[in-house]
């Protein structure tokens, strides 16, 4: 996004940069995870593994389990 003077960010990313430009950070992460559109986005590029891994009975994991992701970090004004 802090790239948009460079690149063409598309209609949808533009419209979401305008509507979440002047809330704080924490309030920008929420509205990311509500974005249908990222989110359905986002999930388009999970793997679609053919196989199933056994959960080990010794696991204490649940589907409450937090959910990890990436973050990529670009260079910006030098």
């Amino acid at each position: 996004m802090n790239q948009s003077d460079k690149i063409d960010l598309g209609d949808s990313l533009k419209t979401f940069k305008g509507f979440t430009a002047d809330l704080s950070a924490k309030d920008k992460g929420l509205t990311i995870g509500q974005s249908e559109n990222i989110r359905v986005q986002h999930n388009s590029f999970a793997r679609q593994d053919p196989f199933t891994i056994e959960e080990d009975p010794m696991s204490k994991s649940g589907d409450d389990d937090d959910t990890f992701h990436f973050v990529s970090y670009v260079p910006y004004k030098g």
